[in-house]
């Protein structure tokens, strides 16, 4: 007769599970792997079981992820781990070992090819459970995480070594190796940290990630600007892990495909939207413009990034190249950060007329810093080019709404260009001033410096209804004075014109423009020197 079995294990599964993350199995902080010639050492940095990169409990995950394993922050809060649930009966360490290695973040800082003995002592089915693994590799210093002094690594005490051991490279690709016999396809999230500099080293590690089945998310996080070869491979490894197909897939023959040029051309026009130089949602311009700055591309800030964190990557999202610094080289194949495909642009004559009419059509440019530099990037398009263009926007900053007089002529003969080479019946608009909102709040603005910005945003008002007459639609953005918005643009636009409601393109609610914003009442106040434009 079996023996009555265990009052834990009547239980409901889905209850079991919970009492082991009571019992803090799951973690809001990842858990080192050191070897244990590493962790018998007793620093605490070393110890698994004292959690030494946890958050507080409101930080999440994600965040703790970025402050300890990139930053080297640590501020340990967690109990210890409760090893014993894996060593009672055979079904207990089971489900003990989903929790344990299916929800948590489990992290390698490899300075040497000894670090990554104690994931390859993990046993296949504690492999095969695991969620998320974040691997380090240490060969140099990377930002905030080292000290000068003592050359040791913030985060596990390890010595940290400026050129990379050929071994360790080895161990890496025997890693990989293990990780493809147990993982399930579409199974792990994998973040890979390193900032190797030489293009043959950063080929050799990334090269065997090929080994690995397709996995649930891939992020590469490769520190400062790089050349440009090696940006290119980090990017296209990241999406090739997430998007490649399995083997039996891949094993069936493929029947021949149709060239795109057979295609017909609304079809041709619906891929090119997909593949980047398009936008496909509701309109909305900020997060989602292409910007140039000084005459010179520049990346945008999504609006999922909040307070440098951005909520569509994976880990290390707050330096992905949604940022507005680009210096800082990070990929994520479920980052929203658009990589423009512009080598479509030298297939051809018809690929290049296509392609420019869905980027040119489709999208709004925003256009920062000198009016100058941005009149000149402009003069070097082709006349059909700049009649293609239906939304541009206008960053005005505080500098030069302040100084306005030095940039007035400049900003003139920018719009006289504007109204005589572009569509201005089929054009949006936008005038953004609102940089101007917070130095205005500062203590010592006083009325003197409210009567330049208002100068200021009148002079450009009559500077666009004198240059551009016809337009299809215009959206004003003050930094100050938010009521005169709607006057300026009927102003311009005509007494009935209302841009809420627009004539194609409707102008989004002022907190959705700006969610920041408060004292809203001192900065919506129409000034008394105001007079009917």
């Amino acid at each position: 007769m079996d023996p009555a079995p265990s009052p834990f294990l009547a239980l409901p599964v889905q209850i079991r599970k919970r009492i082991y993350r009571f019992a803090h199995l799951r973690r809001p902080c990842p858990i080192l792997i050191v070897p244990r010639s590493r962790a018998a050492a007793g620093s605490p940095a070393c110890d698994p079981s004292s959690g030494p990169f946890c958050s507080s409990p409101e930080s999440s995950p994600e965040w703790a992820l970025e402050r300890h394993l990139l930053l080297g922050e640590k501020t340990c809060k967690c109990p210890a781990l409760p090893k014993q649930l894996l060593l009672v009966n055979k079904a207990i360490h089971k489900e003990a070992q989903e929790v344990l290695y299916g929800e948590n973040a489990f992290a390698i800082c490899a300075h040497g090819s000894e670090d990554f003995q104690a994931l390859k002592m993990l046993s296949s089915d504690a492999l095969g459970t695991l969620r998320r693994l974040v691997i380090r590799i240490n060969i140099a210093p990377l930002l905030h995480d080292h000290d000068d002094e003592n050359s040791l690594c913030l985060i596990c005490r390890a010595p940290v070594s400026s050129t990379h051991s050929q071994s360790m490279l080895q161990e890496w690709t025997l890693v990989c190796q293990l990780l493809a016999r147990s993982l399930a396809p579409a199974h792990l999230k994998l973040d890979l940290i390193n900032n190797i500099r030489d293009l043959p080293t950063i080929r050799q590690l990334l090269g065997s990630l090929n080994s690995l089945p397709r996995l649930l998310d891939c992020h590469i996080w490769m520190g400062k600007r790089l050349d440009p070869s090696i940006l290119s491979l980090s990017r296209s490894t990241a999406v090739e892990l997430v998007t490649k197909l399995s083997s039996d897939f891949e094993s069936k023959p493929r029947k021949p495909q149709a060239s795109l040029a057979l295609l017909p051309p609304e079809i041709r026009r619906r891929i090119f939207m997909f593949a980047n130089l398009g936008y496909n949602e509701p309109f909305e311009y900020n997060g989602k413009e292409i910007c140039v700055k000084d005459g010179k591309f520049t990346p945008s800030l999504n609006l999922q990034c909040y307070h440098g964190y951005c909520q569509k990557c994976s880990t290390f999202g707050v330096r992905c190249h949604c940022r507005f610094k680009s210096e800082w080289q990070s990929f994520s194949a479920h980052c929203q950060g658009r990589d423009l495909p512009l080598g479509l642009f030298l297939t051809s004559w018809q690929m290049y007329a296509e392609g420019a009419g869905v980027l040119y059509s489709t999208n709004t440019f925003t256009f920062s810093g000198s009016f100058q530099e941005t009149l000149n990037m402009l003069q070097s398009f082709r006349p059909e080019t700049l009649r293609l263009f239906r939304r541009i926007r206008f960053e005005i900053d505080f500098e030069q709404t302040k100084a306005w007089d030095k940039h007035e002529i400049a900003f003139l003969s920018l719009f006289s260009f504007i109204g005589k080479y572009f569509d201005v019946p089929q054009l949006l608009l936008i005038i953004d001033t609102s940089q101007d909102y917070f130095p205005s709040q500062e203590r010592g603005f006083g009325e003197p410096s409210m009567k330049r910005l208002y100068d200021s945003y009148v002079s450009i008002m009559r500077w666009v209804k004198f240059s551009l007459s016809g337009l299809a639609d215009l959206h004003v953005t003050l930094g100050m004075f938010f009521d005169l918005e709607p006057e300026f643009e009927r102003y311009v636009m005509g007494p009935e014109y209302d841009s809420r409601r627009g004539n194609r393109f409707a102008k989004a609610e002022r907190g959705k423009i700006h969610p920041a914003r408060s004292n809203w009442e001192k900065a919506s106040a129409i000034p008394y020197w105001h007079r009917p434009l």
